[in-house]
């Protein structure tokens, strides 16, 4: 090798250390990893606090599924929507976006168990009228995405939950943001 390639290499690898001091727990665990990628499975592994690993997201049986689409039909989901894959995959699913997108949710979207909604790497914005909803699920985890103008009851925005979640364990929502440009504060 050259010099300067391994010059190069140092540099590379002191930046992602570097940034992993600036990072929260669970970034700091899988961040630093170039090659994260090709091993998403690893965030269910940086899990930590009452929710501890969420080893179930990972293994023999997760179906993987990215969402190409985002359109949203309540009635008729099209292969290759969020709608799609949180509700007519079975089983452990790991869900990640193709590129940049918004969707517009016109129904509630029931989130089971043992899902995995990875928005890392890519800009992803849920937009209401309706909202995402965790209930008597375990296992769960929300990553990198935006929720905007959610709606519980037509007409009556939520002052403050943007993901619903009912009789619940194990769930970890990451780098989400929650906004209501609706709403007066």
């Amino acid at each position: 090798m050259n010099i300067a390639l391994i010059q190069f290499l140092i540099v590379l690898f002191a930046a992602n250390v570097l940034e992993a001091t600036e990072l929260n727990v669970m970034d700091k665990c899988w961040r630093p990893n170039p090659h994260w990628r090709r091993s998403r499975n690893q965030l269910a592994r940086c899990s930590v606090g009452f929710v501890r690993k969420m080893m179930g997201n990972i293994g023999k049986g997760v179906t993987q599924y990215k969402v190409t689409d985002p359109s949203d039909d309540p009635l008729d989901p099209k292969p290759g929507t969020l709608r799609s894959g949180a509700t007519l995959v079975k089983g452990k699913k790991w869900i990640t976006f193709k590129r940049n997108m918004k969707i517009n949710l016109h129904k509630p979207l029931l989130i089971s168990s043992f899902t995995t909604l990875d928005g890392r790497g890519v800009s992803v914005h849920i937009l209401g009228p309706a909202c995402l909803i965790v209930y008597k699920a375990t296992d769960v985890i929300i990553h990198g995405l935006k929720n905007h103008d959610c709606n519980w009851r037509k007409h009556e925005p939520s002052r403050e939950k943007r993901i619903k979640l009912f009789c619940r364990t194990k769930i970890r929502m990451q780098r989400g943001a929650f906004h209501n440009r609706n709403h007066e504060t």
